[in-house]
């Protein structure tokens, strides 16, 4: 089953989050298995987790994050999260993950400011 669907918009890599709660240990391995294989083949400098369709992350869940932008960093790529909105932007908010990697209000504005 496929948690994660990606195209690219201005020579960056979206990586959209299908399912709306990201809770169950299953569905963030899986989750994270998926993203780093397109991570890799897809071979772009910049890409962009779209959450837009998550209602629910557990901690599990934003451990992924953190392990993602450090996975994309090692690669000199640069990574950005973007349509957060309800619990999720609560928990980011109050985690202060926006510290520690570029959130956007959309997948627009996060190409955007990934593509300059």
């Amino acid at each position: 089953m496929s948690v994660v669907e990606h195209y690219t918009d201005r020579g960056v890599e979206v990586l959209v989050v299908l399912p709306a709660e990201v809770s169950r240990a299953e569905v963030v391995e899986r989750l994270g298995h998926q993203i780093r294989r397109a991570v890799d083949e897809s071979g772009r400098a910049a890409f962009v987790l779209d959450l837009s369709r998550v209602t629910f992350m557990t901690s599990a869940a934003l451990g992924l994050l953190m392990n993602m932008q450090a996975h994309l960093g090692k690669r000199g790529a640069r990574f950005a999260v973007a349509g957060i909105s309800g619990e999720v932007a609560r928990v980011v908010e109050q985690t202060r993950l926006g510290q520690v990697m570029p959130v956007h209000q959309t997948v627009a504005d996060a190409v955007e400011a990934l593509g300059a």
